[in-house]
């Protein structure tokens, strides 16, 4: 089901690029995943008070990891400087586009292995308009909260 201001296809991609994080495939993140979306959004490593501050501000049930739809709200308020950040991050050759490689190569860079069909689902299912890779505007189109 759709959270208020995103239809079921985002709720889905978003799902997907939660998933590329959740490193053990148990439906959340922990304290040593949220070290990999930190890298990804603050585009170094995280310091470990960093992580500490993430993940209590992000962790709203206090379980100790952030489920899918605590991620799901955090996305939803993330300003779009944020997103361009990411965005940013991701695309290494500055062309304007995520390409399916700049994914897999960021998650090698992040530790992850086999990653590459986690990668494929989600360029698939950001790209709206077939060409195999995500531009900006896709990618705030999946994150940013409709109005």
């Amino acid at each position: 089901m759709a959270q208020r201001g995103l239809e079921d296809q985002d709720v889905e991609t978003i799902k997907e690029f939660f998933c590329l994080f959740d490193q053990d495939n148990d439906g959340c993140i922990t304290s040593d995943e949220i070290k990999y979306v930190l890298k990804c959004v603050l585009v170094r490593e995280p310091t470990p008070e960093e992580i500490k501050d993430y993940m209590k501000k992000f962790d709203q049930d206090g379980s100790g990891a952030i489920e899918f739809d605590e991620f799901l709200t955090l996305t939803k308020s993330m300003p779009t400087q944020s997103l361009k950040k990411i965005f940013n991050s991701i695309d290494t050759d500055n062309d304007g586009h995520i390409t399916m490689e700049e994914m897999k190569e960021l998650l090698r860079t992040l530790d992850q292995t086999g990653a590459d069909e986690k990668v494929e689902k989600f360029v698939r299912r950001a790209d709206k308009d077939g060409d195999e890779k995500i531009s900006y505007e896709e990618f705030v189109h999946v994150f940013a909260m409709k109005e």
